[in-house]
């Protein structure tokens, strides 16, 4: 057995566009094109789940393209902020305003899913104690994917 050691996904930015190409292509969307905003900022975000989560993307995309072009605005939200993030904004709230605790809700659910819901590691990400992150974790009821609520 030889072991193959693959980098994820975020360290390979330059294999997205061809993933994008082979799952549109194998998915029925051989003729959908992707504009260079959607495809940069395709290649921007981390992936936290990898090609499978690169893989279930295009899939939506796919289903829920409203022509033959897939934009930026075409994309969920999480690549779209993203994006946001890569000019220099952190977040883009909607004018008429925004619940404070929904954003920190979401904050601490993406950090944990980038480190794989790994508390310490997240709790570092956010530059938090990890006590602190567990209070946020049993404030909102965060519970990682695998663990149901009684």
């Amino acid at each position: 057995m030889v072991p193959v050691i693959l980098p994820p996904l975020r360290q390979r930015a330059s294999d997205i566009p061809l993933l994008i190409r082979h799952f549109a292509g194998r998915l029925g969307g051989e003729r959908v094109e992707f504009s260079r905003e959607a495809l940069d900022a395709l290649c921007r975000y981390a992936w936290p789940g990898n090609v499978r989560e690169l893989e279930n993307t295009v899939e939506r995309l796919l289903i829920m393209r409203r022509g033959d072009t897939i934009t930026v605005d075409d994309l969920p939200d999480k690549i779209r902020l993203n994006q946001a993030r890569g000019r220099m904004q952190v977040i883009n709230l909607p004018d008429d305003g925004y619940s404070l605790e929904q954003l920190e809700r979401e904050v601490v659910v993406e950090a944990l899913q980038r480190t794989n819901w790994n508390q310490t590691s997240a709790a570092r990400f956010l530059r938090i104690p990890r006590h602190t992150l567990v209070y946020r974790m049993e404030k909102y009821a965060i519970t990682p994917p695998d663990k149901k609520r009684p």
